[in-house]
């Protein structure tokens, strides 16, 4: 074969998902380029098709070979000269072609037809058989035909040997003149019709001298016209029904069937005449609609593996590759990985500007995304803001981290509305961390949610840790569940103190777990989890409904002038009908509500899910009081304050602790009890532990104390027995 480098040629085939893949690229006489390697002779390259099945190539020096289903190795099967060939013999359901073929150096790979019944009644040609082959296979099987025939009636009846011996010369020479058209391209056009006269003489023959008998060989008159339109196109077509009509007509005249049989013959010969050309045209118009169903199925089968926003491959097509990639990096030695990339804060992209600029958002990550991916690699959407990237071929752990880094390069490089965009990446690796998708995906998952956690706009590493942690979580979720459920949950009230007098001014309600096994448990063991999964709706539902009542108990105990501080969520705060639960719970408890102060923290007016001044507005109408918790630990944003109708600021127990001693701390509280001075805002300090911190406080002004100092957190019997003694003059402090 002539040694030709700088045209490189490629084998393949087409997948179900009509992605071809080149499984050999030749670029010399000896040297095979395949998955980034040279294949030499003798050396074997591996293909891995989407269902499963592996597949062994080897180049065998131009020997023939097969299909070994034991070993599911396909072999090369060399093809003398120029022209050579691989045949896919095998069952697997992926394989769409079944046969690649590549004339010389310089042609491209050739996906043929795959033939139908009609194509071998007719003989019609084919990629891998020449019109001349096929028109000699059929006159073989014409002569062949009618040799049975004339054999059988010189048996059976008195008709002489002669023309059985005149089909079995004629055999005898359409199987010379088969062996010479084979491997020889298109010649000369008269061999055609020499042969056409020749096969329609032998059956005219047959006619003529069978008589009415005869009219049997009318369906072989139909098999020669026909076959040779197929084979040679509309013009040669009109040549073979002419050819036809004259051969059927001197026929029936010297066999006397148009004298005998007028009617039966005219309508035989219009048939011939009409037919042919009615069947080629049936034919076209069979294969039109076949192209258009395979067209449809293959769209639609496109459309099944595509994310329709953002026109990226979705979950199914991504699971297919990966569990491909995964199979192969076990074969060949390498690594991968598998990502889970969230943008970070997508839901209040939504809030904030609507879906139809959130859909943009969408389409522009993805569009990154796919910017960053290198050669071999891919990308999905899987839903929401979520996407997962496969990461196939590498040495290293530190090479999967690389494209990492590069798709949230290319996330932070959008520019969408003046805001900032990151994301938050979850990584694992295969086959170390697992070999199915399903696995890989959810470790994957488990680390991108523990980026969200660690601060956003990072990736992490999956590590078995997570999903002991994962399972203990689940473990604790399913346990909360059912601790709802039976009531397990009951409030605890610490009590409030006027600096100025020592009074009580009311109690901040905490939630406390009953648990049958473990005792009383604080917030910090189930609250986070139940923020994570939604729980912690349904616990601030019933903290808000069990301290309203409390509440209401305490007023018909005579207590008027106080507050009950419940704590809600900024989950809570994205219910549209947060204000309605409010209400719902005094009218319930029929608690005024001028006794129950809303205490929400920073955290929850800025960031995902914002809710601004709505929700606070209706709180404000129901004529709740709202409270800045933990102030000084989050945003400290002097623009929500004053967005917002706080009434009150509490000072987290933080800056209390390193009083008087520590001047940072005095200097910024002092400035804190100023500041909500100005404001006309009521100050409270929590964590009050000393009465050195107590006395601080109320000489800088601060209205209202919290602490163990006062009181410690305790149940409804407790705190109402505090409630007493306060109303038969006995001070907190």
């Amino acid at each position: 074969m002539e040694n030709r480098e700088e045209k490189a040629a490629g084998l393949g085939f087409l997948l179900k998902n009509k992605h071809i893949e080149i499984l050999f690229r030749k670029t010399g006489e000896n040297s095979w380029h395949w998955a980034g390697g040279a294949l030499e002779d003798g050396e074997c390259a591996r293909f891995e098709a989407s269902d499963g099945f592996c597949a062994v190539f080897q180049k065998t020096a131009w020997e023939n070979g097969d299909y070994d289903s034991r070993k599911k190795i396909f072999r090369l099967s060399g093809v003398s000269g120029d022209k050579w060939e691989i045949r896919f013999c095998g069952e697997e359901k992926n394989l769409k072609v079944l046969e690649g073929k590549l004339r010389g150096m310089d042609s491209d790979l050739k996906l043929e037809r795959k033939a139908g019944v009609l194509d071998y009644i007719f003989f019609a040609s084919s990629d891998h058989v020449s019109s001349e082959q096929a028109q000699g296979m059929a006159r073989i099987a014409i002569t062949t035909v009618l040799l049975i025939g004339f054999s059988i009636a010189a048996i059976f009846s008195e008709m002489e040997w002669f023309p059985a011996a005149l089909c079995a010369a004629y055999l005898g020479l359409s199987w010379v003149g088969f062996r010479a058209v084979s491997g020889r391209a298109a010649g000369k056009l008269w061999p055609r019709r020499l042969g056409l006269a020749g096969d329609l003489g032998m059956v005219g023959y047959g006619l003529g001298h069978l008589g009415l008998s005869g009219l049997a060989l009318y369906p072989v008159f139909l098999w020669i016209v026909i076959g040779y339109g197929l084979r040679y196109g509309k013009r040669f077509l009109l040549e073979a029904t002419a050819a036809g009509l004259f051969v059927f007509l001197a026929g029936g005249v010297i066999g006397e069937i148009a004298r005998n049989e007028p009617g039966v013959f005219l309508g035989l010969l219009i048939g011939l005449g009409i037919m042919p050309k009615l069947f080629i045209e049936m034919i076209g118009q069979l294969e039109e609609q076949g192209r258009d169903l395979r067209r449809q199925r293959d769209e639609a089968e496109e459309l099944a593996l595509t994310d329709r926003l953002t026109g990226m491959p979705n979950r199914l097509f991504l699971e297919e590759e990966a569990a491909r990639a995964v199979r192969r990096a076990k074969a060949i030695g390498k690594i991968g990985g598998i990502v889970f990339l969230d943008l970070d804060g997508f839901k209040g992209v939504n809030d904030r500007f609507g879906h139809a600029k959130g859909d943009a958002l969408l389409k522009m990550a993805a569009r990154a995304i796919e910017k960053s991916l290198a050669t071999g690699d891919s990308a999905a959407r899987f839903g929401g803001d979520e996407f997962v990237l496969l990461i196939e071929e590498r040495e290293s752990p530190e090479d999967i981290i690389k494209a990492t880094d590069a798709a949230l390069k290319g996330i932070k490089s959008i520019n969408w509305e003046g805001e900032k965009v990151t994301a938050s990446c979850g990584v694992a690796f295969f086959p170390m961390d697992g070999e199915t998708f399903e696995d890989l995906a959810k470790k994957a998952d488990t680390a991108m949610h523990k980026a969200k956690v660690a601060g956003k706009d990072r990736w992490m590493i999956y590590d078995p840790d997570m999903s002991k942690k994962l399972e203990e979580e689940a473990e604790i979720e399913a346990r909360m569940r059912e601790g709802i459920e039976r009531g397990e949950f009951e409030m605890f009230y610490q009590p409030l103190c006027k600096m100025a007098d020592g009074g009580f001014a009311g109690a901040e309600a905490l939630i406390r777990w009953n648990h049958p096994e473990k005792g009383i448990l604080g917030p910090g063991y189930f609250i986070p989890l139940a923020e994570k999964t939604g729980l912690i709706v349904n616990l601030g539902d019933f903290a808000l409904q069990a301290s309203a009542r409390e509440a209401a108990e305490w007023v018909k105990m005579g207590l008027e002038n106080f507050h009950m501080h419940v704590n809600v969520s900024a989950k809570q705060l994205e219910l549209e009908e947060f204000p309605e639960r409010v209400d719902a719970a005094l009218r319930e408890s029929g608690l005024a509500a001028k006794n129950l102060e809303i205490e929400v923290t920073e955290s929850a007016l800025v960031g995902d899910g914002v809710v601004e001044g709505g929700v606070f507005a209706r709180l404000l109408d129901i004529g709740v009081g709202l409270s800045l918790d933990d102030f000084g630990t989050g945003y400290s944003s002097l623009g929500y304050l004053r967005k917002l109708p706080v009434g009150q600021i509490k000072i987290d127990q933080s800056f209390v602790a390193d009083i008087p001693n520590l001047q940072s701390a005095t200097a910024l509280l002092e400035a804190t009890i100023a500041f909500g001075k100005r404001m006309d805002m009521e100050l409270v300090a929590e964590g009050i532990e000393t009465q050195e911190q107590f006395e601080w406080l109320k000489q800088r002004g601060c209205q209202i104390g919290q602490g163990y100092l006062i009181g410690k957190p305790m149940p409804s019997k407790q705190i109402r027995q505090i409630i007493q003694r306060c109303q038969g003059g006995e001070r907190l402090r």
